[in-house]
């Protein structure tokens, strides 16, 4: 799955992680990669979110720290039911004269599925300014995944692109999308107009898509999660 909460914030303005945590744990996926992760600020009254959801959900986390903000930082966050074996941090291009500064952020896990076997598992929250700034972004997306050689990578997150945007189409030279259909919006949660949230599988390995969709949450967050289910073929 991958789900941008939104530091979570419903379509009512409640700061309420648990509501988060009830849609995982309604739908139970075994990997899931965060977007708009909030770490102790004000804001959320000093919330961990990331150990909060490994609480409410039972599962493993990791938290990708992007930049401070109000009193905590402000990131990217993996769930996961198998153990995460390593994390690594990734910063993406980003614009030199921005007040944050180089604050764009690919976070990547190792998940362990048994002793031999392992694949990358990783959440990218891309700008929202211009697609420009975005197709840079992806083009050092891809050079920083090459260097993984043959393991298999699932990379998903808000990428705040349409289809058929540059981006999209650089990550798609190296990747499959997981659902490919220009129906399945997921901005905003309530009633959606656009899609700009993906899940991409590494074009090297043999991925089998066994389910796909875009979830109907209209009210924990401000985008809709996507869930899918793949095999991956020897």
């Amino acid at each position: 799955m991958t789900y941008n909460i939104h530091h979570g914030e419903d379509m009512k303005g409640k700061v309420d992680i648990a509501q988060i945590a009830e849609v995982i744990n309604r739908y139970k996926p075994d990997i899931v990669a965060f977007q708009e992760v909030d770490s102790v600020t004000n804001r959320n009254g000093k919330v961990d979110q990331m150990a909060e959801l490994g609480r409410l959900t039972g599962m493993q986390q990791a938290y990708g720290r992007n930049f401070a903000y109000d009193g905590g930082s402000y990131g990217l966050g993996i769930l996961s039911r198998f153990p995460i074996a390593e994390t690594k941090s990734y910063r993406l291009p980003y614009y030199p004269d921005d007040a944050n500064g180089n604050t764009r952020l690919m976070f990547m896990t190792t998940i362990q599925l048994a002793k031999n076997k392992q694949f990358y598992f990783g959440t990218v929250h891309l700008d929202y300014k211009q697609a420009s700034q975005r197709k840079i972004q992806a083009d050092d997306m891809l050079l920083q995944l090459e260097k993984a050689g043959n393991i298999p990578i699932i990379i998903a997150g808000d990428f705040n692109a349409a289809p058929g945007e540059d981006c999209i189409s650089v990550i798609e030279s190296k990747y499959t999308e997981l659902i490919n259909h220009d129906s399945a919006l997921t901005y905003p949660a309530d009633t959606p107009t656009i899609k700009i949230d993906y899940i991409f599988l590494s074009k090297k390995n043999k991925w089998k898509p066994v389910q796909q969709q875009v979830i109907d949450e209209t009210n924990a967050s401000d985008h809709r999660p996507v869930l899918g289910v793949v095999r991956l073929e020897k």
